[in-house]
């Protein structure tokens, strides 16, 4: 959520908003005024919802606190979320991470129809209709309706352009209402109007605006015509560099927008901005970052000459080397990749490993054991870069390095590596190591790498991992790992492990049932159902016939377990039983299928693969159960898409794709009551 509402700050501000425009929603929050003042007002009239969490006196003083608008608009927000908010996410089983995947949402993979947005299409006409009103207020929130709809998706606005610049350009006028205008035309992408607002945004540099209005209107102008390549406005841009009294905000928006236009010409203004430590550091280190991605040659001796400075000093010399490649220049990264400032290492070594990585080699291995983490990581990308065995050994360390990004990059390199037959043996044993050794993190990516490269010799030390290990990820690990290796030999024990969890999972629901005070220890029941899950899934790939009797007992609503380990037990059910109807399941099925009591309905997860089940089975004594279904929760991929497949197994029918869920937007200003 703090990304998310840092997102929405940014481009409030971008929009053009203000104080007294428009307002802001986070979450559940809505701020209708962008200042500290607002987001404590906005505490006050919620006090309720924010004691939940922190004491108003706290947020308030925070928002009144030098701290950035993002961060009092995040604690806020945090403050007023309902609980359900800040629980843990559900695993995203679609597009999973390389080292969970849950093949049994891909088979079969089953999708919704999509979403589709529709607006009442009268609100163009209305909204040119308010344009034409003589009040400004209403014609500054059309003109922020046409911009907001844009964005939701509504089609044929670019019409309105001729009016939005008739209000930009109408002198006189307030200054949020042609903010609201140039706002629009920008959402529309109308680079027809990059002339007429780089002229009026230079004209109100001029004029008798408030400070924070022409801020307001450089900032909003600046990054559209950066991105139309309006080549006129780089002579402004450049202007602003060197003036005297220009303001912070508004030089790093010109820092930020010949940035973006790689515009050599700007080099010598920005390196002297770069390197004047009279400058504030935000903006010396935006103009070195400019001149580096637009300078790529004699700028060395200027780097070296900051190289004994403080820390902005050598992260300013670093930046501006970004695209030189002469050989002092390289010598000069090379120092700098042994600073012991993490920031000024790993800026020169990417740009050594860039160059060549042959550079970084003769450190990488010392650097591998460097506190920090993207040092570390760069590191890992110059020792993959050799594609030797002695690299591939040294990496074999990092599988348990304690950054996830460090243990995720070498671990997928890992993979990639072992397709090359001369490495393929030092990869599997780096990663036999990392299994072996003592290190939880270690055995997990280990354990990854080895399933998937379908090593069975690491089968027996997953077994023993599995078996004893007391951590819950761990176990988890090694269980999608045995999944991936697929040895006959590992099914027992595997079978014995999933009863084992069955028996203290049912213990633990026999505790709250006897003792109303008693918790379930935090994460245990979610991890319980994954790896019960995971395992009913190793079965269900494997046609594990000895597991029917065990899996037959998730099928009960009142069987006590979770929702991924009994939707898992249906659909292994479903493998084992492939092209042979049973009566007895296809009843089950049907009733898990119809049981929507609104008071206590089944789960998505069972509904769905008992729904697939049957068509395993190719029944025909749940076809019409199936239809009713389809018919009754068509927007569902679960239930509906289920019935739909099923169908198609069990009829050989050609059934067209579910429909789209169509949603009427609404709340927009203006918005007819009987819009539809």
């Amino acid at each position: 959520m703090l990304k998310h509402a840092k997102k929405q700050i940014d481009s409030a501000r971008r929009s053009g908003h203000r104080p007294d425009v428009g307002s802001f929603s986070v979450g559940r929050c809505q701020v209708d005024d962008l200042t500290y003042g607002g987001c404590a007002r906005w505490v006050a009239v919620n006090k309720r919802s924010v004691s939940r969490h922190w004491s108003v006196n706290t947020v308030k003083r925070f928002a009144y606190s030098q701290a950035p608008i993002w961060v009092a608009l995040f604690l806020i927000s945090w403050a007023h979320a309902p609980s359900s908010a800040l629980a843990d996410q559900p695993l995203d089983r679609y597009d999973a991470e390389r080292d969970i995947d849950w093949p049994m949402y891909r088979d079969p993979l089953l999708k919704d129809g999509g979403r589709e947005s529709v607006f009442d299409p009268r609100l163009k006409e209305i909204w040119l209709a308010a344009l034409d009103r003589p009040d400004a207020e209403t014609r500054r929130r059309a003109a922020l309706a046409i911009a907001r709809a844009n964005g939701m998706g509504m089609k044929e606005l670019t019409s309105t352009a001729s009016t939005l610049l008739r209000e930009l350009d109408k002198e006189g006028q307030p200054a949020a209402l042609r903010l609201a205008a140039a706002h629009a035309l920008i959402a529309l992408d109308h680079r027809a109007a990059a002339d007429r607002l780089l002229a009026w945004s230079t004209k109100v540099a001029s004029q008798e605006w408030t400070l924070a209005d022409r801020r307001d209107v450089t900032l909003l102008v600046d990054p559209a015509l950066a991105a139309w390549e309006h080549d006129a406005a780089l002579p402004v841009w450049r202007q602003r560099l060197a003036g005297e009294d220009v303001e912070r905000a508004v030089r790093r928006s010109a820092i930020a927008s010949l940035a973006a236009r790689r515009d050599a010409a700007a080099g010598d203004a920005l390196v002297t901005l770069a390197a004047d430590k009279s400058v504030d550091v935000g903006t010396r280190l935006a103009a070195s970052r400019a001149v580096g991605l637009s300078v790529d040659s004699g700028l060395t001796a200027k780097a070296q000459a900051l190289a004994g400075g403080g820390l902005i000093d050598r992260l300013v010399a670093v930046n501006v080397l970004k695209r030189h490649t002469d050989a002092a220049a390289i010598e000069l990264l090379k120092s700098f990749a042994q600073d012991a400032a993490p920031t000024v290492a790993a800026g020169a070594l990417a740009r050594l490993l860039a160059i060549d990585p042959v550079h970084v080699a003769p450190m990488a291995v010392s650097l591998t054991k460097n506190a920090d983490a993207k040092v570390r990581r760069l590191a890992a990308e110059a020792l993959i870069a050799q594609r030797t065995a002695d690299a591939v050994n040294t990496l074999g360390v990092l599988l348990n390095d304690a950054s996830t990004d460090v243990r995720r990059y070498v671990r997928d390199q890992f993979i990639e590596l072992a397709k090359d037959p001369s490495l393929d043996d030092a990869v599997r044993s780096a990663a036999g190591g990392a299994l072996g050794r003592d290190g939880w993190r270690g055995q997990i990516t280990a354990a990854v790498v080895l399933g998937r490269l379908d090593h069975e010799p690491a089968a027996p030390r997953m077994v023993e991992l599995m078996q004893t290990t007391t951590r819950n990820d761990v176990r988890q690990g090694m269980i999608i790992g045995l999944r991936r290796l697929a040895v006959e030999g590992t099914l027992p024990a595997v079978l014995e492990q999933a009863q084992r969890l069955s028996r203290l999972w049912l213990a633990e629901v026999a505790k709250v049932k006897s003792d109303p005070d008693y918790k379930v220890p935090k994460g245990q029941a979610k991890a319980y159902d994954h790896q019960l899950a995971h395992i009913h899934q190793m079965f269900a790939l494997m046609k594990y016939a000895p597991a029917e009797a065990h899996l037959r007992k998730f099928i009960p609503k009142d069987s006590g377990y979770n929702p991924e380990a009994r939707g898992a037990a249906v659909f292994a059910l479903g493998y084992l039983y492939e092209g042979r109807p049973n009566d007895q399941l296809v009843e089950l099925c049907r009733q898990r299928l119809a049981d929507t009591n609104p008071l206590n309905p089944e789960t998505n997860q069972v509904r769905r693969f008992s729904a697939v089940l049957v068509g395993r089975m190719k029944s025909d004594k749940a076809t019409s159960s199936l239809r009713h279904y389809l018919q009754q929760e068509p927007y569902s991929a679960d239930v509906g898409g289920a019935c739909r497949w099923a169908l198609m197994q069990v009829t050989g029918e050609d059934l067209p794709p579910l429909p789209k869920l169509t949603t009427s937007r609404r709340g927009l200003f203006l918005q007819t009551l009987d819009a539809r």
